[in-house]
């Protein structure tokens, strides 16, 4: 029997052989790295600078999203949560997912809601991101 892989597969068999083995010096350096296959690839990253923004005074009630998209071959997004302060903007977290579907962004934005509960989200014009939002987080 002959397997048969795509470059998708392959790049995200590869990313996460990586991650498995980056995730330990990052979390010895305080950076959380939580990742999902599936139903959608999420790999959701909050820095020790991330994680002392969420301390800010907006950053439980603003929330601005921006998403970068064909990073590469295929087509990654990623994605950047930033709060209002007085220097401008703060980094929240970071996603890097497979695309911009709704299920790529319900799956990254679960994993966030494990970490900050509730919040207000400002979007663009993106469905995808919009309904992801209002899926996981039913108040903002």
């Amino acid at each position: 029997m002959v397997a048969s892989y795509t470059v998708s597969n392959l790049v995200t068999f590869f990313l996460f052989q990586f991650l498995k083995e980056r995730i330990k010096v990052y979390e010895q350096n305080g950076t959380k790295v939580i990742t999902e296959k599936n139903p959608a690839l999420a790999v959701v990253i909050v820095t020790p600078m991330m994680q002392k923004a969420h301390s800010l005074p907006l950053a439980s009630k603003v929330v601005v999203v921006d998403t970068t998209s064909s990073c590469d071959s295929e087509n990654h997004a990623i994605t950047f949560l930033l709060t209002p302060c007085e220097a401008g903007a703060m980094p929240l977290a970071v996603f890097i997912t497979s695309g911009q579907r709704q299920a790529d962004y319900e799956t990254s934005f679960n994993l966030l809601k494990q970490a900050v509960g509730e919040t207000l989200f400002i979007t663009d014009g993106s469905l995808a991101e919009q309904n992801a939002i209002k899926s996981k987080f039913s108040e903002s």
